[in-house]
């Protein structure tokens, strides 16, 4: 039983520092500085929403097949993926994929 009570105490800190997201904050003006129009940032939102409900039955399927943490560990690394091509990329196409992997 005392394996469970860490487990879920692991996971609160997940959730926690997960949800503990500043770039949602200021990503809207961090693209209009990088000179993208308030258009093209409505279109990268939209493409966000659709990777991400997209991606909800196949990433529910990776976590009955490999676990949880698993899903949990490629959830993570796709929003490294996200942010370092965020940080690095002035062209449309490359921020409208930097999306895709934040909605994943």
């Amino acid at each position: 039983m005392n394996r469970y009570k860490r487990n879920v105490k692991l996971d609160y800190y997940h959730t926690f520092f997960r949800n503990f997201n500043v770039t949602q904050g200021i990503w809207l003006l961090f693209l209009v500085s990088k000179g993208f129009t308030l258009f093209e940032i409505g279109i990268f939102e939209g493409i966000f929403h659709l990777a991400s409900l997209s991606m909800e039955i196949p990433s529910g399927v990776i976590a009955d097949l490999f676990g949880r943490k698993t899903s949990r560990v490629l959830g993570i690394l796709s929003y490294l993926v996200y942010v370092l091509i965020m940080i690095s990329s002035t062209n449309v196409a490359f921020i409208a994929v930097s999306f895709i992997f934040c909605g994943i």
